[in-house]
């Protein structure tokens, strides 16, 4: 495999092909044994996901010749374990596993200007936030958009809330 990260960026069809090939052997191991507690996820989903994830953002990441096939271990790995956690709440969801958790009635404080705090934000930020919270776009959704790895998207929004949690304390 070395050097075979390199000929599928210059556009070697047949390197991308045997990446693509290696990715889904990897999925379709790692998924025949199973996830964590049970859960399911389809091999050629988490695949799918993987090759995504390699071909958008990953491959150009990769620093060290030798460990190619570590490396898209780690990322079908990585793949694999988003994919159940995803599926793992969808399904809480869905059978109200949630429901029996006892609410706390509390004064949340005062009201905050969700406008005014992200009239005040970064653009970028104010766009992440937007999408995530208010039109309720999933983390995976969003880095299909911006190419980028969900990880990524997660930790700008961690750092988005926190601005826009300096925003809101400044004016208290």
């Amino acid at each position: 495999m070395s050097g075979l990260f390199e000929r599928a960026l210059q556009g070697d069809a047949n390197a991308v092909r045997e990446i693509h090939g290696a990715i889904r052997g990897i999925a379709r191991a790692s998924c025949h044994r199973g996830g964590p507690g049970g859960v399911h996820v389809e091999w050629e989903d988490v695949a799918q996901d993987a090759a995504r994830r390699f071909f958008g953002v990953a491959i150009f990441r990769f620093r060290e010749s030798g460990s190619e096939m570590g490396y898209l271990r780690a990322i079908v790995r990585t793949t694999m374990l988003q994919m159940i956690r995803s599926e793992t709440r969808r399904v809480r969801r869905e059978t109200g596993v949630y429901a029996d958790v006892p609410t706390t009635s509390h004064n949340p404080g005062p009201a905050i200007d969700v406008r005014r705090v992200l009239s005040r934000l970064p653009d970028e930020c104010a766009e992440i936030l937007r999408r995530v919270f208010l039109e309720g776009v999933s983390y995976a959704t969003l880095a299909a958009e911006l190419n980028m790895l969900e990880s990524s998207v997660r930790t700008r929004v961690s750092r988005c809330l926190r601005r826009a949690r300096g925003i809101t304390e400044g004016d208290v």
